[in-house]
């Protein structure tokens, strides 16, 4: 009985901590009238972890209830599911292999989210065998059923004699990339396994140090908490997302808004080609004229292109006019401005 006591409450537990994300009629299904036995109560919602816990609170799930005791531990990882979130600490209370083993091995082959972090973002890194190369390897074990990568101030290091081999093939095939306060280098060596991957979905990137490398193509990009214009400007190049939004970037101003209204003067491309919907939250540095002259300048390529007059124009592949503009605490618009902006954009 107390066993099953305990099971309640874990399983209560896990389901108050994800987040729901469709709550669904299953008679949907059904066509005409129906005699059918389904429950709308049983297995009508579907949740997932909640992107906003912050991972270093002691009270994250499962870890709290795993460390009551060795008992609660071990029923708990009978559960995949408890385990499809990990949380590996690598600084003065680094996790242990075996219980990283151990997680990894009760997750079976549940789609897993894995996080990197550290318990203090100035701490060190507290594993000396954990290095650029051997991080990825251990990847490379489980890469398969990972859907996620976050890593936070985790900067790896990598020693001066350790080099790939020549043959071997990594691709980063997560869908979510979550990367903040990495240094150049380490966001680099990044960038070199995630700017081919063909399933990346989204990414964020928050107060990293850019470099001319550049950001790896997802559908959706979140940048924040970029200070440095000149990193902003290197890398607009690259920039290929479709919602793009920025958030307290004070490196954000009008010049790099210009570098995104024409093409690059040495390859003639166009930064965020394909952007569809824009989004800017604190970030004073812009105005309004930059704004327009970004909105402006998209219209007039695409136009040029044959955007509302070649029927066969693909507006998914190719440039097309910003269809949604969300501006917050950055800029005052007057009652002139949004009338323009409501004639040049779908949503505003």
């Amino acid at each position: 009985f107390f066993t099953t006591r305990k099971s309640i409450k874990i399983v209560t537990v896990y389901i108050d901590t994800r987040r729901c994300v469709t709550i669904f009629d299953p008679h949907t299904l059904c066509r005409g009238s129906c005699d059918c036995k389904i429950d709308l109560n049983d297995g009508g919602t579907l949740t997932e972890w909640n992107d906003h816990d912050d991972l270093t609170s002691p009270s994250v799930f499962p870890y709290a209830l795993a460390s009551v005791c060795k008992q609660w531990y071990d029923l708990m990882l009978l559960v995949p599911e408890f385990w499809t979130r990990l949380v590996v600490f690598v600084d003065s209370q680094p996790t242990s292999t075996t219980d990283l083993r151990a997680q990894l091995s009760a997750s079976r082959d549940r789609t897993k989210r894995l996080a990197l972090c550290k318990i203090s973002h100035l701490s060190s890194i507290d594993v000396p065998d954990l290095t650029f190369f051997n991080f990825l390897s251990v990847l490379g074990r489980f890469k398969s059923s990972m859907i996620s990568l976050e890593l936070n101030h985790v900067d790896l290091p990598t020693l001066p004699d350790e080099d790939l081999p020549n043959d071997w093939d990594f691709r980063f095939d997560f869908s979510s990339l979550h990367l903040e306060g990495l240094k150049k280098e380490t966001f680099q060596e990044f960038g070199h396994f995630t700017s081919t991957s063909p399933y990346l979905e989204s990414q964020t990137i928050r107060a990293c140090e850019l470099t001319d490398y550049g950001i790896g193509h997802s559908y959706y990009l979140d940048v924040q908490d970029i200070n440095n214009t000149e990193e902003l400007l290197s890398v607009v190049p690259t920039l290929s997302g479709r919602c793009v939004s920025f958030v307290s970037c004070g490196g954000l101003n009008d010049a790099v808004l210009e570098r995104l209204s024409v093409p690059d003067p040495d390859t003639g491309e166009w930064g965020l080609e394909n952007l569809k919907d824009l989004s800017i939250l604190n970030s004073p540095e812009i105005s309004v004229q930059g704004l327009k002259r970004l909105v402006k300048s998209r219209i007039v390529e695409a136009s040029a292109r044959g955007y509302g007059k070649d029927p066969d124009y693909d507006v998914f592949d190719q440039m097309a006019p910003i269809a949604s503009l969300y501006i917050s605490r950055c800029v005052d618009f007057s009652a002139v401005d949004v009338r323009w902006f409501k004639s040049k954009v779908f949503n505003m």
